[in-house]
């Protein structure tokens, strides 16, 4: 059996962890240089050079760095899995439609005087004020001339939001 010639300071890796990457075992060579197979913490396998590993520039399969890309943009914990939660956007949402003069919104809202409570300026109060956003209910102003705040807002259906419209006939009417 012939075995490959190996250079005198061929070192095997086989075994070594490297961040989270545990050598499994040779890879194919690639420009004279071998490769390692790497299994990842997460279970997802990667091939990679010697270099990369010891200098420490891969250290997972991409888990590592999604995950820290996630933390980074995580705001009051208002991402799961990645993506931002309804809470979050419904709050995001309010705030540019009573500040930001380039929403869509704003000319509805901001610019007729519509605006957040100081309190709710921070997301977190927003939180502990409202709630989670429940499935299929959307933020509502129980009057609609009325600003933002505890007393005036709830979750509600886009049917009864529908009708508690300013533009609402029947609405004028029971006024």
């Amino acid at each position: 059996m012939n075995t490959p010639r190996r250079s005198h300071n061929f070192i095997d890796l086989t075994g070594q962890t490297f961040g989270r990457l545990r050598v499994v075992g040779e890879g194919e060579k690639n420009n004279g240089r071998t490769s390692w197979k790497c299994r990842c913490e997460c279970g997802a396998m990667v091939t990679t050079n010697a270099d990369n590993l010891k200098a420490g520039r891969t250290q997972s399969c991409g888990c590592l760095r999604n995950e820290r890309i996630s933390e980074t943009h995580t705001i009051h914990g208002a991402l799961k899995g990645g993506k931002e939660t309804r809470t979050h956007l419904s709050w995001r949402c309010m705030m540019a439609r009573c500040y930001y003069k380039r929403s869509n919104r704003y000319k509805h809202y901001g610019q007729r005087g519509i605006t957040v409570c100081a309190r709710w300026h921070y997301y977190s109060n927003f939180l502990a004020d409202m709630g989670e956003r429940p499935a299929r209910l959307t933020l509502d102003r129980k009057d609609t001339n009325g600003n933002y705040n505890k007393d005036n807002c709830r979750w509600t259906t886009q049917t009864v939001q529908q009708n508690n419209r300013r533009n609402n006939v029947s609405r004028r009417s029971r006024l």
